[in-house]
């Protein structure tokens, strides 16, 4: 699968395309965040970003480190091409702390802490804080950047 026929096939409506052939997709649930790897299960390059879902009323994130781990690797993810950046939103506050939230009682995914951040099918991952360290950023994306 090309990344100009994903363009096309993948259906998740949050979905935008740079002018490197990077695709980045908004799930705003656990059955979209599901959808969406199906349709990349072909993509070499998937990173997630695991984040809290903005307010209805506010339009803001409930988790403000997420907010400034989300501007990090939206910078830094335009220094790479045909790589795929999902920005999984785990729900409200209220949704994220339920203690069955999917997110939470994915077997493989074990999510415990947001933000979160890692390079699918891999071990490399960050979580909390960690995600705002440039240094450690820049291990998981190391294989794709172009210098």
């Amino acid at each position: 699968m090309t990344m100009n026929s994903l363009s096309q096939e993948t259906s998740i409506s949050g979905k935008s395309r740079d002018y490197s052939g990077n695709i980045k997709l908004d799930t705003y649930n656990y059955k979209e965040y599901l959808d969406a790897l199906e349709n990349l299960n072909q993509v070499k390059s998937i990173y997630i970003f695991y984040m809290g879902t903005e307010s209805s009323s506010s339009g803001y994130s409930w988790c403000p480190l997420c907010s400034e781990v989300e501007q990090i690797l939206d910078k830094r993810f335009a220094d790479l091409s045909d790589s795929v950046l999902i920005k999984a939103h785990v729900g409200v506050q209220d949704e994220w702390e339920n203690k069955t939230n999917h997110f939470k009682t994915d077997k493989e995914l074990r999510l415990k802490v947001i933000p979160t951040f890692l390079k699918y099918k891999t071990p490399k991952r960050l979580e909390g804080q960690y995600c705002l360290k440039v240094e450690l950023l820049n291990l998981i994306f190391e294989d794709e950047c172009e210098y």
